[in-house]
Formats: structure tokens, sequence, C-alpha cells
């Protein structure tokens, strides 16, 4: 049988009706998913520092080690050294730099053997196994840790707890053949060093080598006569230089820095006596420094601050001209990105994701900056954000008790 023109039309039109219907839910659904987009972020406990970066000078008391041509070292950068230490030489053939490292290494050889010799042979195999293992993870954490600074010291330490092993264990009874062999290689190297020029550090100290030796312009005392203004232009024109020395000696670990900074950084500074400094990129550990001063030039809009410090290591005592973090206080919290905060009726808050719907949570300021916020972790003085919450940092039509 055949369908009545008129009836097929009416079916085809119903067939166009829902398929409009359908892609217009479609794209309704679209529009809300699109139109309510929220980006979260979970609250996490994290630490933030109140600090500024300030640009001056580290001084040192320090006297010049003379001494120039090809020199070589015979201690590290940042030993510590006393009056009379032979610090370095001087090479009239290349060849005598090549000797001096073989010789050192030898003598090192030498050492480690002698004590390895000593070692008895009815000691606990457990415990001397013990030991090797240890200077093994020691070795390792070494090298992953700090590269070829300590590596040395390390692997000797690794060797000698070997060397102790096979003595414990029967593997190797006597060393006095090797250790006669390598004396007469030290004796050979030693004739063809023959006796170079010595260099000894004339004062007691930490001794830090030509290659990174630098030297203020200026001394302490004309620092400390100089305004603000006339720091500023000091840093600016750069305040170190080098010099044609063997390399210096830090008399003393007590150490100063000058540095300049707007009024607004110097208000903290004088209202406190202690900060911590740090410098990022060349001494990254923390150290405890006293606020000695802080002299304010208002028409100018700067202040000069000097800080004392009594505590130093090696990193530090390379430093002459160094930008430097200086913190004041440090606050410990959860963490909120600042676009999260909004005010409700008066009261700061975020709004947070709990399951499909979002909830007004009100929070207590501990510490921000210009990307967080800091609030109690522990929920006091009203802050209700919880540890691992939900916070939402974008999103659209947020309110309490919204669907998502």
């Amino acid at each position: 049988m055949r369908q009545h023109p008129q009836k097929l039309n009416t079916l085809k039109i119903a067939g166009i009706a829902a398929l409009v219907l359908a892609v217009l839910y479609v794209a309704v659904q679209l529009y809300l998913i699109m139109g309510h987009s929220y980006k979260q972020e979970t609250a996490i406990l994290y630490e933030l520092s109140d600090s500024v970066t300030l640009d001056g000078v580290v001084v040192f008391g320090e006297q010049e080690v003379q001494g120039s041509g090809s020199l070589g070292y015979l201690v590290e950068d940042g030993t510590r050294v006393v009056e009379g230490t032979q610090v370095a030489e001087v090479y009239t053939d290349a060849q005598q730099a090549a000797w001096r490292e073989e010789l050192t290494r030898v003598e090192n050889t030498i050492a480690l053997l002698e004590k390895a010799q000593n070692a008895n042979s009815g000691s606990d195999i457990e415990v001397v196994s013990s030991q090797a293992q240890s200077s093994l993870y020691d070795l390792l954490d070494t090298l992953d840790r700090t590269g070829l600074a300590g590596l040395e010291d390390a692997q000797n330490d690794y060797l000698l707890a070997e060397c102790r092993v096979n003595v414990c264990t029967g593997l190797e009874t006597d060393y006095s053949q090797q250790i006669a062999q390598l004396i007469q290689e030290r004796d050979s190297l030693a004739a063809s060093l023959g006796q170079p020029q010595a260099i000894y550090a004339g004062n007691g100290g930490y001794f830090i080598s030509a290659q990174n030796s630098k030297f203020l312009t200026k001394t302490k005392e004309e620092l400390d006569a100089m305004t603000p203004t006339q720091l500023a232009e000091y840093l600016a024109g750069g305040a170190q230089e080098t010099r044609n020395v063997a390399g210096k000696v830090i008399t003393s670990y007590h150490w100063y820095y000058y540095a300049t900074c707007d009024l607004a950084a110097a208000e903290k500074f004088q209202n406190q006596t202690r900060v911590t400094i740090s410098f990022p990129g060349k001494s990254e550990e923390a150290l405890p420094a006293t606020v000695e001063s802080v002299t304010v030039d208002q028409d100018a809009g700067l202040a000069k601050v000097v800080l004392g410090c009594e505590y130093t290591n090696t990193s530090m005592l390379k430093l002459v001209q160094q930008s430097a973090q200086v913190s004041f206080a440090t606050y410990t919290g959860l963490r909120i990105d600042k676009n999260a905060l909004h005010i409700v009726d008066g009261e700061k808050g975020v709004y947070v994701k709990y399951g499909s719907i979002q909830r007004f949570r009100k929070i207590y300021v501990l510490y921000e900056n210009e990307d967080y916020i800091l609030v109690p972790a522990d929920q006091s003085n009203g802050s209700q954000v919880k540890l691992y919450d939900e916070i939402i940092v974008e999103g659209t039509d947020l309110q309490d008790g919204n669907l998502l």
C-alpha cells in the first residue's frame, strides 16, 4: 500500500525537528561545559619568605699572597692555612705541573697502602665489609650531590676500605712490594720536578687561589663613609678588580655586606635586628646576619644597609660584588593562588570544590606575595581551608552552594 504524500511530509518534518532538537541539546551542553570551566589547585603545605634582593659587596678581612708566573697550587680553595704554609709553587717548565700532579697521586697511594698494611688480618670481616659498603655509598652520594667536589677524598676512603677487606680476608697479606715500587716512582718524580720556587701564606686564614681572587677597589673605611647615593653609584660602576698575585688569605670568618635598597625595604631593615642572607647561584646556604646599620636618604629614595655575619663557607669566600637575598621572616602554611581570593560580605575567602558543589570558605592570611597567599594549616584564626582542599582558582558563576 502506498502512503499518502501528506503523511510522508509530516514524518519528514518530525524527523528534521527531532534532529534539530538533538543538535540544540548538544550545543547547550557544550555551552554549559565551556561557559562554566574551572581551574583548581590543591592546598599544600608550603614555606614562603618575606625577603628582598639586593645588589652589594661582600667585605672580608684579607691579605694578598704575592706571586706570579706559571703557578701550581698545593692547597684547595677554602683550605684553612697557618702563617708559613706553602700554598703554591712557580713552574719554569710546563711539564712540571704534570709531574707535581702525578707525584701527589703516588704519595697519596703510598699513604693509603701503608694504612691498609696496618690492618689486622684477624679483624671482624663483617665490620670491615660494612665499612667498605658504607664508603662506597658515600662515594656514590658525593658524586651525585656535589659532582667533583670532595670526590677524591671519598674515592680514597673507599679504596682504603677495600684494601683492608683484602687484608682481613687474606687476599692480600703484604703491600710492601707495591709500596717499595711506588717509593721508587715517587723519588724519580721528585727528581724530575726539581725545586720550584715556593709561595707561602703570610697570614693564617682561608686560602683562595688567584683564579678565584677578586678584590674590592675601596676599603671598608671608604665604604663606611659613603652615602646611599655614592654607594649606589659605586656599585653601578663595578666594585671589584683582579690583581697580579698568587691569591689571597681570608683572615677572619667575620664579614660584612654593604648594599642599597629602596625606602620600603629600608623600613623592614629598621624593624629587624636579625635576618638571613644567601647568594642565589653562588652560595645557596642561608646564613644568619645582624643588621649593623641603616642610612636613609629620603630625597634620593635610597637607603644604605650594612649587614654583619660570623658564619661562612667555601663558596662564600670567593664572593666580592654579588646580589643577595635577604629574608626577614619565614612563614609556613597552606599555599593558595592569589587568583582564588574573593571577598564576600566583607570576608576574605576562596571557593572549594566538594564533590560537584562549590563552597565558600573563609581564610586568614598569614603572609602573601605577588603570587600566593599562605593560610594556617591548623585552621586557626577562623581560617576554614584544610590541607588538600581543591581550591577553585578560576571559574564562572562562583557562589556558595552552586553546582560545578
